[in-house]
């Protein structure tokens, strides 16, 4: 259960971590040159280390996604077995 939670944890902090620093990456700033695109912001790689953060984000959303599947199908597999079990103990 530990693990879970480590886990659980890990990821929400993934998701939040990486959209808030790829917003703030876009953000306008004094700078010593520009970005690729052409604007001063507080990274030289703004739309490179943005697309990457997004995509981690998207990353950890995935992993979110199959961790709360997961707990489903444990707890749909646990109800039905104890409905199976409490029938066969009945007869």
């Amino acid at each position: 259960m530990f693990l879970i939670i480590l886990y659980t944890t890990f990821v929400i902090t993934l998701l939040f971590g990486t959209a808030v620093a790829g917003i703030l990456i876009l953000l306008p700033a004094e700078a010593s040159k520009a970005n690729l695109i052409g604007y001063y912001s507080t990274c030289a790689f703004a739309p490179i280390s943005s697309i990457i953060l997004f995509s981690l984000t998207f990353v950890g959303f995935i992993l979110l996604m199959k961790l709360w599947r997961k707990f489903a199908k444990k707890s749909k597999k646990s109800v039905v077995y104890e409905e199976f079990e409490t029938i066969l103990n009945q007869k």
